[in-house]
């Protein structure tokens, strides 16, 4: 348990760093001397970074420990988020978010598989979803407590405290997680193999959307909610905050779900949820509280597509999740960032209320590449046992 707490705490600061620009976006070009696009450029270097990287950073150190493999992507995150607090101008904040990005995907997708090489089967779910849990917080508070850091103790010193953060996180791995040496050798041309096998494109297309579907409302907050639902600046915080703790919450019963229910249903319930949520925040009142109850019923269905999307891979395709994780953390970035530049373009145009329906497209599509992947299966995977036979019998 000490170490998948670790690994919490590292998963928290790793996607906090990513979203922390959001907050600290003013305060960084005006430190640095540049236009405000310039924080932009600095979200989608580290994004795209993160997004290609990860496939990559996979076949690359197939042959290492999965621990070390972990340590090494803290260290870079670690020297990337020092870098960026000390960089002088934009030239070298770019190099030091391009480290850092690197970092995160050698990271991210071995933090799963990690976790689940050292948890029974049984327990997957519910210890990825701890795992999972640091994810969400930082998706959800990142942007606000960094803005609200960068305005007490200034952003250099707000992004050298989250790389200190990566490294007691780093520190606390080093002493608890046992060695874990790589159960498969990967080539880069197995990537091409392993989405020929029976269901995994449609895993992986059911991510993606429904990532696209998300973000284009969700990367265009701050603007969406003061249109839509009258919020104040405090207003806006309130609902985020609301957002982050009932996420924190259905993250948790996520896991409880996917035991009973399985992960074909798991994600199935998840998409009608946010969908639904979307549905609301097109008919609901234009009231704070609106906003509260619409993002509240978003965030209790939100953390489906993190942390048991990835159990789900692994136990479907077991040796192959090596493969198809990193894939998915792919997916996963890619869909926030062509969400969020799909929100940003078509905000001004349609309105926030539109806005709403505009997501419900790319999360209907999700809903029908996950029905073909229920469909598809692996014909070679062993018969699962524990979770995994729970997950095959009831999905």
């Amino acid at each position: 348990m000490p170490a998948l707490l670790a690994l919490t705490v590292a998963y928290f600061a790793m996607v906090a760093a990513a979203v922390a620009l959001v907050g600290l976006g003013p305060l960084i070009t005006d430190g640095l001397g540049v236009g405000s696009g310039a924080a932009g450029t600095l979200s989608t270097v580290y994004t795209v970074v993160f997004a290609l990287g990860a496939p990559v950073a996979a076949v690359a150190l197939r042959r290492v420990d999965r621990k070390k493999v972990l340590l090494v992507g803290l260290v870079l995150m670690v020297l990337g988020g020092l870098g960026s607090a000390v960089a002088p101008h934009l030239p070298l904040m770019i190099a030091a978010r391009t480290v850092q990005g690197v970092g995160a995907a050698v990271f991210a997708p071995t933090a799963p598989v990690a976790a689940a090489m050292i948890v029974p089967p049984e327990r997957r779910a519910r210890m990825l979803s701890l795992v999972g849990s640091g994810a969400i917080a930082a998706m959800v508070l990142g942007a606000p407590l960094a803005s609200a850091a960068g305005t007490l103790i200034g952003w250099r010193w707000t992004l050298a405290a989250l790389a200190v953060l990566i490294l007691v996180g780093m520190a606390v791995l080093t002493a608890l997680l046992p060695p874990l040496p790589p159960k498969t050798v990967l080539r880069m041309r197995d990537f091409g193999s392993v989405v020929r096998v029976p269901g995994a494109r449609p895993i992986l297309w059911t991510t993606f959307l429904a990532l696209i579907g998300q973000y284009v409302v969700y990367g265009s907050v701050a603007v969406y909610l003061p249109r839509r639902f009258g919020a104040s600046d405090t207003m806006s915080l309130v609902i985020l905050l609301a957002f982050g703790a009932v996420a924190l919450c259905g993250n948790a019963l996520g896991a409880g779900a996917y035991n009973r229910f399985g992960g074909d249903r798991t994600l199935a319930g998840g998409i009608a949820g946010v969908a639904l949520a979307f549905m609301c925040a097109m008919l609901l009142p234009a009231h704070p509280a609106s906003g509260i109850a619409v993002f509240a019923l978003w965030g209790l269905f939100n953390p489906v597509f993190i942390s048991p999307q990835q159990v789900r891979i692994i136990d479907l395709f077991g040796e192959r999740s090596s493969l198809l994780i990193p894939l998915n953390t792919t997916c996963v970035y890619l869909g926030m960032s062509l969400g969020g530049l799909l929100g940003a373009g078509l905000l001004p145009a349609v309105g926030p209320s539109a806005l709403s329906a505009v997501a419900l497209v790319p999360l209907a599509a999700a809903a029908v590449a996950h029905g073909v992947s229920m469909r598809r299966r692996a014909p070679s995977r062993p018969r699962p046992s524990g979770l995994a036979a729970d997950a095959s019998t009831r999905g």
